[in-house]
């Protein structure tokens, strides 16, 4: 009989964050990005990656960009 020693990441194979890669993952993605913002590769991530990501891809928007976004979101509700 063989037995299989397991790490923390395969016992955790389920809550690989999308952005980085790292397991740990403690929310669903949010829906909305904006232009430029990288999208996670599966539907978890860590809070922290993805507020890092969406500060970096709101940083490089131009103002007009910024502005285009807002007012689609305004349509939506």
């Amino acid at each position: 009989m063989t037995t299989k020693l397991y790490t923390a990441a395969e016992e955790n194979e389920d809550d690989i964050c999308g952005l980085c890669g790292e397991a740990g993952a403690d929310k669903i993605a949010m829906p909305n990005y904006w232009p430029g913002q990288q999208r996670p590769e599966g539907e978890l991530v860590h809070q922290v990656c993805e507020d890092e990501e969406c500060r970096r891809a709101h940083a490089e928007l131009t103002t007009e960009q910024r502005e285009a976004v807002l007012r689609s979101i305004s349509r939506w509700g």
